[in-house]
């Protein structure tokens, strides 16, 4: 899902929504092969298969799934790369 926060029209604004629709799939993807993941755990993943998404669209991707019920919000953590434990997200 887009969210069209930098009021896009036209060719442009479809062409972002089907990129965002893109990087929600293989976000999906991802969850599927892993089960679970933490967001960074996602973004690491992604990286070392040379897709290069920036975090804040990796967050995005999160929170449509997980608002459309794909996957879900657990009470679980890991220790994040900061030292921080970190939410754990996992396919439905």
């Amino acid at each position: 899902m887009f969210f069209n926060t930098v009021r896009e029209s036209g060719k442009k604004l479809a062409h972002s929504k089907r990129k965002a629709k893109t990087q929600d799939d293989v976000v999906y993807g991802v969850f599927q092969k892993l089960g679970d993941a933490t967001q960074h755990e996602l973004w690491l993943y992604l990286h070392n298969k040379g897709i290069d998404y920036p975090t804040a669209s990796i967050c995005r991707a999160v929170n449509t799934l997980t608002c459309l019920g794909k996957i879900r919000k657990t009470d679980e953590m890991r220790v994040g790369r900061y030292g921080k434990l970190i939410h754990i997200w996992r396919v439905r």
